[in-house]
């Protein structure tokens, strides 16, 4: 792989993992010192963002972003399942919330999939970081079956020559490809 490439990719997971752990750390200390440790039942749709939930939330992404980092700098592709893990349960949360919110009739417009302003940044954002650690993944599986010793490019045999064809006779795509 182009070596300019692979900056790139492993830039984007590098800035994923620093966002992330810069979001975890500032979203965990803002719901944690301006909510209860306990909520009430009512409210149970929104225990993702209140609380004793949200600081075992931040630790658990604080974990994951941390291993992601990791699993980049090792080019590991195990160490980048937490993060991928995580960031599914909390999409699937985010979309059982605004179920909840919509089903018992609440304030909608304040979910992130029903408000038009705000459901094109969550759906590229969420694309972008999934097709971020697909690409991620690939890549250090890639990279891990290739050895440094061996070469990708294909060298032909300029001395080769071949007998010309008869009338009717077929020629194999490969000696095609290096007739062309």
């Amino acid at each position: 792989m182009d070596r300019f490439l692979r900056f790139y990719i492993k830039f984007l997971g590098y800035s994923i993992g620093i966002a992330s752990i810069l979001g975890t750390f500032f979203m965990t200390l803002s719901i944690y010192s301006y909510s209860d440790f306990h909520f009430p039942l009512e409210e149970f749709y929104d225990y993702r963002f209140m609380g004793s939930s949200a600081l075992v939330f931040g630790v658990a992404w604080l974990t994951a972003s941390i291993a992601l980092l990791y699993g980049i700098y090792k080019e590991k592709q195990p160490y980048l399942y937490p993060f991928v893990a995580m960031f599914m349960f909390d999409l699937f949360l985010m979309v059982t919330r605004d179920i909840a919110i919509f089903w018992m009739n609440l304030a909608w417009h304040h979910t992130p999939l029903l408000n038009v302003a705000v459901l094109p940044v969550v759906l590229l954002t969420s694309l972008h970081v999934v097709f971020s650690m697909i690409v991620l993944g690939k890549m250090f599986v890639r990279e891990s079956n290739v050895t440094s010793n061996q070469a990708e490019l294909v060298v032909f045999n300029e001395e080769i020559q071949q007998a010309p064809l008869a009338e009717g006779e077929a020629v194999d795509d490969d000696v095609a490809l290096v007739e062309d």
